[in-house]
């Protein structure tokens, strides 16, 4: 404000002490985040929020001035007033963007000390990748998925040991941030396929395999297993999704996120390895099943066929069925030979007795096969 006069720090060396300090700290892309500025608490409090030559917040006389504030701040900070007297100069950041990120100076001044606090501000956007599969008749497809992300991601293929080029891929943009979905179809399902994205912090991996095919009885109950690496199940953020594909139509069958949810009324997931119990199976629970287990930098999607056949029983009952139809039908045809046979033999007497009558033969004479006139 013109004409004020801003205060400055007046301090005797003999009681004037001098504090410095360093933090880091990580806030989320378009989030809130909290600058922490703690100092010993004294008289008339001046406060100076700054990064780089920019003023981002004052404070003095117990009010914010903030009119020599840069414009890529404002309304966009906050300080808790009725903090400041018990030593918590402590800065609240809205709205955070990419160009937040560097170094903020703290300087907090009072009649009997001063003090200056170091802010390194790292801005995290909270992206989100994801491996994907689907099944159309004969053709599998793979689609490698990162969602709001900056830079843009660089998505690479490996089939096997060898890298490859994508399918296609599609890509958008939400101002500055990037989603990009590259897709890659399945040649040969005997090798394993993997996606990988490179982060600012390590990297993004997600593998797909699939496993040899199962066979059940119709009835009878099976556990399919989920695979995954061994310090998979120590990590935080895991989750665990079974899915089905039958007909090119994937359902959702049951998921783990810190809880189990059941879809489907005859499926359980053991708690220990996360593999699933299917029980009464029918020919409808055929198909492919995909099990897919993530953590915030890993997802593994292995994929097992189901075939579900008819019991022994039913086929042991069906071959009886069947022979006693044989036998019923050749009892029939048997009974019907002889009846015909008999019914001959009788018509062959009474033409015989008319032979015998007509040509005056003697009944006793025997008769030859091929008669001679």
């Amino acid at each position: 404000m013109k004409g004020q006069k801003i205060p400055s720090l007046l301090c005797l060396l003999s009681i004037c002490a001098t504090t410095w300090e360093k933090e880091t700290v990580t806030g989320l892309f378009a989030k809130d985040v909290i600058l922490p500025c703690p100092f010993p608490p004294g008289d008339d409090e001046v406060i100076y929020w700054k990064k780089e030559d920019n003023d981002v917040h004052s404070y003095y006389d117990r009010r914010d001035y903030l009119e020599s504030q840069h414009l890529n701040y404002r309304n966009r900070t906050h300080l808790f007033h009725e903090h400041i007297p018990h030593g918590n100069a402590s800065l609240k950041l809205s709205n955070l963007t990419l160009t937040d990120e560097g170094l903020y100076l703290c300087y907090v001044g009072t009649q009997q000390t001063k003090t200056e606090v170091e802010v390194e501000l790292h801005v995290q956007v909270s992206s989100c990748y994801a491996l994907e599969y689907q099944k159309k008749d004969t053709e599998r497809m793979l689609t490698c998925s990162a969602f709001l992300t900056y830079p843009a991601p660089n998505i690479t293929w490996v089939m096997g040991n060898k890298t490859i080029q994508e399918t296609h891929r599609e890509e958008t943009r939400d101002g500055i941030l990037y989603s990009l979905r590259s897709h890659q179809g399945i040649i040969t399902t005997s090798d394993p396929y993997s996606c990988h994205i490179p982060l600012p912090q390590g990297k993004w991996t997600a593998e797909w395999r699939m496993k040899d095919q199962l066979s059940k009885a119709k009835g009878s109950s099976i556990v399919i297993p989920c695979e995954f690496s061994s310090d998979t199940l120590h990590r935080e953020g895991i989750s665990v999704v079974w899915k089905r594909i039958r007909n090119s139509v994937t359902s959702v069958l049951a998921t783990f996120n810190g809880t189990f949810t059941y879809l489907h009324y005859q499926v359980r997931i053991n708690q220990r390895d996360f593999s699933l119990l299917l029980s009464d199976l029918t020919t409808s629970d055929s198909g492919e099943y995909l099990c897919n287990i993530s953590t915030p930098h890993y997802t593994k999607l292995t994929v097992r066929t189901l075939e579900v056949e008819h019991s022994d029983n039913t086929w042991k009952t069906v071959t009886l069925l069947v022979l006693v139809l044989i036998g019923l039908v050749g009892d029939r045809t048997g009974s019907n030979r002889s009846l015909s046979q008999e019914n001959r033999d009788h018509s062959k007497m009474q033409g015989d007795q008319e032979w015998y009558k007509h040509f005056d033969i003697p009944k006793n004479t025997r008769l030859h096969k091929h008669r001679h006139y």
